[in-house]
């Protein structure tokens, strides 16, 4: 008999089935289609365990109910799946099965991700030279390539490349004797490659993985002595608590991220205050959103036009004026301007660099969604329909969503000839998320 369980429960107030739709809904942000029900969770009181990572599933889901920490220990589950453990050393190997791990709200509260200041760097290991600057640039070139197809046809077709590349690759270079110069430009490589294995991730909907890579990447980036990268990849995290709709955790993580980028380039500072922005409106701080937006705007125009600094090859965090336009657009849509947000997409639309095509289905879907809460159905209609032919033949969860959300919002006019026609090629064309069997 699982007895910390029972306890739990009493003290969250729930029932088994509350529980069961809990653990659901949160092993969804990690990509996984489970269908508990309070059957299964009446096995976990009788003493059963289930198969990873679902332990970890049901501790978040009391972490965030109770407003402390559970651990699987503390829910009266034997020793925790080691693929699920909390972020490794950066030097060592990704757990294996780790896009499988929970998103963990607890890990945006605030927490210290990496001692400050970032610590002196002498050799690493015995002796010193047998790493260069060849494989300094060799993660260079390979962290642009994988940020490049990622944008041109989404992460699916990039994503298992990327990953072994880091674990079989990259952890061993990580581990090498090198003088300190060259050790630092290996591990700020090392960190951009990791934002972009947290922004695969979360193309991917892989929430709890995408929240791992990040982390890694602000952990790489700040023992390089690397500001800008650990800046940005707060803001990622920002971003994804506002997608999830943790929007006071999105908000912490923005307020983290201008800490850290106080004193960057104009251009990321534009960026960091416009996900500012959209997270005070997401939690209703109207004037404060307002005034961030128009700060962000400012800083944007002072710009020196670069979207990434020239020693980024990989250009993570990349910003421009489709960009900006896309941030005010969510900002005004916040905060009841639909007619605004859609002006916004409109311009961020036409702005948007023929390199980021994925990107731009993603604003044409946003864009046809406000369109028809304005109303407009042909309108709407005639942007989904630009959506579903740039979003052919590209890899990506969030597209697939976003075609989901077509035909779900379309149902209620499929009786419309131009609807009826969307929703019949938003399933021809982009098929529906595989549905997972329900572990035991």
């Amino acid at each position: 008999m699982n007895n910390r369980l029972l306890h739990l429960l009493r003290e969250a107030d729930w029932t088994g089935g509350d529980l069961a739709r809990e653990v659901n809904a949160i092993a969804a942000e990690s990509g996984l289609h489970l269908r508990y029900q309070r059957a299964s969770v009446s096995q976990w009181t009788a003493g059963t365990r289930p198969r990873p990572p679902v332990a970890d599933l049901v501790a978040e889901a009391l972490t965030r109910r109770l407003g402390r920490t559970v651990t699987p220990e503390g829910a009266g589950f034997a020793a925790s799946d080691p693929r699920q453990a909390p972020m490794p050393h950066p030097r060592a190997p990704l757990p294996p099965g780790a896009d499988t791990r929970a998103y963990r709200l607890a890990d945006l509260d605030g927490q210290v991700w990496f001692p400050s200041p970032a610590p002196d760097l002498p050799p690493h290991g015995p002796g010193g030279g047998r790493l260069t600057n060849r494989q300094v640039a060799c993660v260079e070139r390979m962290a642009a390539h994988f940020s490049h197809a990622d944008h041109l046809t989404g992460s699916g077709n990039s994503l298992p490349g990327l990953t072994s590349f880091f674990t079989d690759v990259v952890r061993d270079w990580l581990d090498a004797p090198a003088t300190p110069a060259v050790r630092r430009g290996m591990l700020r490589a090392s960190g951009r490659l990791a934002y972009i294995g947290g922004a695969h991730h979360l193309d991917a909907g892989r929430h709890g993985a995408a929240q791992h890579w990040y982390r890694l990447a602000a952990t790489l980036a700040h023992e390089a002595g690397d500001p800008r990268t650990p800046a940005i990849a707060a803001r990622a995290l920002s971003v994804q608590a506002h997608l999830l709709g943790h929007h006071r955790h999105s908000l912490l993580a923005a307020e983290r991220a201008l800490d850290l980028g106080a004193r960057l380039d104009r251009t990321t500072a534009a960026q960091l205050v416009g996900q500012h922005a959209l997270a005070l409106a997401a939690c209703g701080h109207r004037d404060r959103a307002l005034a961030e937006i128009l700060r962000a705007e400012r800083w944007a125009a002072r710009s020196d036009g670069h979207t990434a600094p020239p020693d980024d090859p990989a250009g993570i965090g990349v910003y421009h004026p489709a960009a900006f336009l896309h941030q005010r657009a969510e900002v005004r849509a916040r905060l009841g301007d639909p007619t605004g947000a859609v002006a916004d997409l409109e311009s961020s639309t036409r702005l948007r660099p023929p390199t980021e095509p994925r990107s731009r289905a993603l604003v044409l879907a946003r864009l046809a969604e406000l369109r028809l809460s304005l109303g407009q159905v042909d309108q709407a209609c005639a942007t989904w329909t630009a959506f579903l032919g740039l979003a052919a033949g590209m890899a990506s969860r969030r597209l697939d969503d976003a075609a989901a959300a077509l035909r779900t919002a379309l149902r209620p006019h499929r009786r419309h000839p131009a609807a009826a026609d969307l929703i019949t090629a938003s399933y021809e064309g982009r098929a529906a998320a595989a549905e997972g069997r329900p572990m035991r």
